[in-house]
């Protein structure tokens, strides 16, 4: 009689299972659970309320994971209006939506709206908890990744490191969150031609990865692909081999 309504009890649920796929890599199977937690979350919410704008984004996520932006874009800007509506001015969860909104435009080559969206995100962290806090880093690291995706080296170093230093004071040094910074220095670093500090970045993301995830995840498969390329590219034959190897022997136990 006085507990939640179905509808939001089986959102609750659904969007805890849907994460949970998330993180563990099985994106198909998230897609499938976040569907179903936004047809809970349509029957137990209004339309403008913020719990619709977490279960449009928790689908969104899903289609980010896989690579479909076009379908992630309609949703994420849903999300984000809702959003607007239903959260007080500078509330966190406005910039993790705007964060969101701005890896989708970044991906889809709308490089003024994702800049705008990312700094909005910063801009809101910075205001409402300070600069100490993981939250702030991750925005950071969202804004570095979009200007890398122009070339914008220049620009995305600083914040990268900027959100590394963060990270390793607020997370333990074996974190996730700190070999995805250090991962994304590998890649740009990567790009501007410069394989020793591409190498040493992958090569610490990765061991994380292996103690954290475990190095059958997804996410430790592409940071050995890409180790893998890099060696390549730096004409390190013998390592890269050495990894190709122990990559195909990790793909073989999981088929």
């Amino acid at each position: 009689m006085f507990g939640r309504p179905k509808q939001e009890n089986d959102w609750v649920v659904l969007s805890r299972d849907t994460y949970g796929l998330i993180n563990n890599g099985q994106y198909v199977e998230a897609e499938s659970m976040a569907l179903r937690a936004l047809a809970a979350a349509q029957k137990g919410f209004s339309s403008n309320h913020q719990e619709r704008a977490k279960a449009l984004d928790l689908l969104s996520n899903t289609y980010r994971h896989q690579g479909k932006f076009e379908e992630a874009e309609p949703l994420s800007e849903r999300a984000f209006a809702i959003a607007q509506k239903a959260f007080p001015s500078g509330h966190q969860d406005m910039a993790t939506l705007a964060q969101h909104l701005a890896s989708v435009y970044s991906k889809l080559g709308k490089h003024d709206k994702a800049v705008t969206l990312g700094r909005l995100a910063i801009d809101i962290y910075e205001k409402s908890v300070g600069t100490d806090n993981p939250g702030h880093a991750s925005a950071l690291s969202y804004l570095a990744l979009i200007y890398v995706r122009e070339g914008e080296f220049s620009k995305a170093e600083p914040l990268y490191h900027q959100a590394l230093d963060m990270l390793r004071e607020q997370y333990d040094s074996d974190h996730r969150f700190v070999a995805e910074v250090m991962l994304n220095l590998g890649q740009l670093h990567s790009k501007r031609g410069e394989y020793d500090d591409a190498k040493h970045f992958f090569k610490d993301g990765l061991e994380i990865e292996e103690k954290v995830l475990g190095s059958s995840h997804p996410q430790t498969i592409a940071t050995i692909e890409g180790l893998v390329e890099i060696l390549q590219k730096d004409n390190q034959t013998v390592e890269a081999e050495a990894y190709a190897l122990r990559l195909n022997q990790i793909k073989n136990k999981i088929q």
